[in-house]
């Protein structure tokens, strides 16, 4: 993925609540299950850091997330990197809906180049989730 790319921006719609939702996304007890396993903790504070490694078979992903953005129970953006991997990105995570229903909007710019040559840095796999 590169800078001079447009932005991945994934939608759907969910017949949970807003609040439940944002829960999902900032509760690391929950979190697992939608991201990694690997999570061990995560704060939806501005200026909070976490650090992660995901190993894909012999390759290492340490995931570096910093809060960037938060307005609960709206919307949350960080800085995602890898600490092995040159590249940067900005996830912007936005919710909408009541008490009922809800959609996500997730918006992923790249700041700084990521690998070609890494599959997983791909625009394919990006749009894959």
């Amino acid at each position: 993925m590169k800078t001079d790319e447009d932005p991945i921006v994934v939608k759907a719609d969910y017949s949970v609540g807003i609040v439940r939702l944002w829960a999902a996304l900032t509760d690391p007890r929950q979190m697992v299950q939608w991201y990694f396993e690997e999570i061990t903790n995560f704060s939806p504070d501005v200026g909070f850091t976490t650090e992660f490694l995901v190993e894909m078979g012999e390759r290492q992903f340490t995931h570096v997330w910093e809060v960037v953005i938060s307005q609960p129970p709206r919307e949350i953006c960080y800085n995602w990197r890898y600490a092995e991997h040159a590249g940067e990105a900005k996830v912007y995570f936005e919710l909408e809906g009541d008490e009922h229903n809800s959609s996500l909007t997730v918006t992923m710019t790249i700041m700084e180049d990521f690998s070609e040559e890494i599959r997983e840095f791909s625009r394919e796999a990006g749009l894959g989730g």
